[in-house]
């Protein structure tokens, strides 16, 4: 039996969350806690958030406001979506058929709940839009969402004043429509095959306005390497979100499960398939940060302290020691000197 895959988004997602929730007389923050988001995630926008999450947040905020564009409200509210290391490349890209390969390729980087496909067969090629939730999650606000974004990058690329052939919904009409048809300023058809844009064949020729190609190419050689990247596994995403927690004195297993949607119990199940543990997973990121943070002079111990999820000085003090064998001022000291590095020492899982 296959095992069921979390899906991700960075908090950047996020970022007109906040208006669209006070236009239609929502309290942001208090959608969030109801659905066990951190509000942290509304000034970070690398952190990792649940996207079955994110897709119910959509959901409950349209059900309470009775605006069942709610979607779209955000998704126009944002803006052009920050893509994180994926829209520096989409500038980049001579043609929009090569920007919509790069979003393919590399949408993994910013959130792996959602994907889109191009087919250019027909006589007005389709780009396809697919969101994933986990089952019983709901995906219509979600996918209003992710065509209002695809949209807006295509307007950003070559004009604010283009305009799909037409956008195609899965789902049933809903009750209104106004706002995504003055938005998309297109016809709007619903209960098709599938969700996305029909673009005209011209439109994925044309050029996009790009940098100068010295420097297109500085920024392809150095985000190359991630786009190849294949999805991070469960441990790498758990200890990613260790790290985020960490600083904020929220990182428990309890915590940290409520991230993925599922309990304490189902967390350590699936590590231990990875052979890894929280325990492991939570000594191995506090041992890299503060391998890194000793090793910066102009960071005081207090600031490592925190950072790494400690209460006081004297408990961070004793770990490293435990950890690493020396003190962390003795560790400092060594660290400006030509590296003689100790292994960090993995507490028993």
């Amino acid at each position: 039996m296959t095992a069921m895959r979390s899906h991700f988004i960075r908090g950047a997602t996020l970022s007109g969350y906040v208006k669209a929730a006070r236009d239609v007389g929502l309290d942001p923050r208090a959608m969030l806690r109801k659905l066990g988001l951190p509000t942290q995630c509304l000034q970070d926008p690398d952190v990792l958030i649940s996207h079955d999450s994110f897709l119910r947040l959509l959901e409950i905020c349209a059900k309470t406001s009775r605006h069942f564009d709610f979607g779209a409200r955000a998704a126009i509210a944002r803006g052009v979506p920050d893509l994180g290391p994926v829209s520096l490349l989409l500038r980049e890209a001579e043609t929009i058929e090569e920007a919509l390969q790069t979003i393919l390729v590399g949408l993994h980087l910013h959130g792996d709940g959602a994907s889109i496909s191009i087919d250019d067969h027909l006589n007005r090629p389709f780009v396809g839009v697919r969101v994933s939730g986990s089952r019983g999650v709901p995906i219509l606000q979600g996918t209003e969402f992710a065509v209002c974004g695809l949209v807006q990058v295509v307007r950003w690329l070559i004009g604010t004043q283009w305009k799909p052939q037409a956008v195609c919904f899965s789902h049933s009409n809903p009750a209104s429509t106004q706002v995504l048809r003055a938005f998309f300023q297109a016809p709007v058809r619903y209960q098709q095959s599938s969700s996305g844009i029909l673009i005209d064949r011209a439109t994925l020729h044309r050029k996009v306005e790009t940098s100068v190609p010295f420097l297109r190419r500085q920024v392809k050689s150095y985000l190359a390497a991630s786009l190849e990247l294949k999805p991070v596994d469960f441990s790498s995403r758990v200890m990613q979100v260790i790290a985020q927690m960490l600083p904020r004195a929220s990182c428990t297993v309890d915590n940290v499960a409520r991230v993925f949607d599922i309990d304490r119990r189902t967390l350590a199940r699936r590590l231990k398939r990875d052979g890894n543990s929280y325990a492991s997973l939570l000594q191995t990121a506090r041992s890299e940060i503060a391998q890194r943070l000793i090793a910066d002079v102009r960071l005081s111990l207090t600031d490592a302290t925190e950072v790494t999820g400690f209460q006081n000085l004297s408990s961070f003090s004793r770990w490293f020691r435990t950890t690493f064998g020396h003190s962390a001022t003795q560790w400092r000291q060594d660290s400006q000197q030509p590296p003689r590095r100790t292994t960090a020492r993995r507490h028993p899982r």
